[in-house]
């Protein structure tokens, strides 16, 4: 039996970049059903990179601020949000000015991080 082959970290970032623009596509198109069950994904892919790598975090958070695509910037950022809160909420208030449905999810997104945890 041969052994399996593990994924490299630009694998994984290359997958994560495809899997965000995928479901921001759903978003944009508004396919939600589909994009609720890949959506998931995004995180999962996050959290692998970040762990995979002694710069693993380093890298997530370069995702998160300078990515040109701006879906991968939302979704990388969202994944974070729960340990890098300013950082989440800095990308969401950047991406209110890209336009399209990504700034109006940001905007949503910030407000919902701005509200006090009960």
């Amino acid at each position: 039996m041969e052994d399996p082959v593990l994924l490299t970290a630009e694998k994984i970032e290359s997958q994560l970049v495809l899997c965000a623009s995928c479901v921001g596509y759903l978003e944009d198109s508004g396919r939600y059903e589909i994009r609720d069950l890949i959506g998931p994904e995004c995180m999962a892919l996050v959290n692998v990179l970040r762990k995979m790598l002694p710069d693993g975090e380093d890298r997530v958070l370069r995702l998160a601020r300078e990515h040109p695509v701006p879906w991968v910037r939302y979704y990388t950022a969202a994944a974070i949000e729960r340990d890098f809160p300013s950082v989440s909420c800095a990308v969401y208030k950047e991406l209110q000015f890209v336009g399209g449905i990504v700034s109006a999810v940001a905007l949503v997104a910030e407000k919902l991080l701005a509200q006090p945890k009960h």
